[in-house]
């Protein structure tokens, strides 16, 4: 789930968190881990970047999601 964002980054819900933050911090992306929030559990937010970053991050997530 991707939620409505009006700042420069995206929050979304996953299903398995831990491997997609480890996942991006190989590939050198540092996502914030807002699970600890209270009604974000496996939520994590990722600030909008450079087109260079965003397309490593596009990346990623794809292949988060195709696991």
């Amino acid at each position: 789930k991707i939620f409505q964002s009006g700042a420069n980054f995206i929050l979304f819900r996953v299903s398995d968190k831990d491997s997609l933050l480890a996942d991006s911090l190989k590939a050198g992306l540092f996502l914030r881990d807002r699970s600890f929030d209270e009604g974000l559990g496996n939520c994590v937010r990722v600030t909008v970047g450079s087109a260079e970053e965003n397309r490593i991050a596009s990346g990623c997530f794809k292949e988060a999601l195709s696991a």
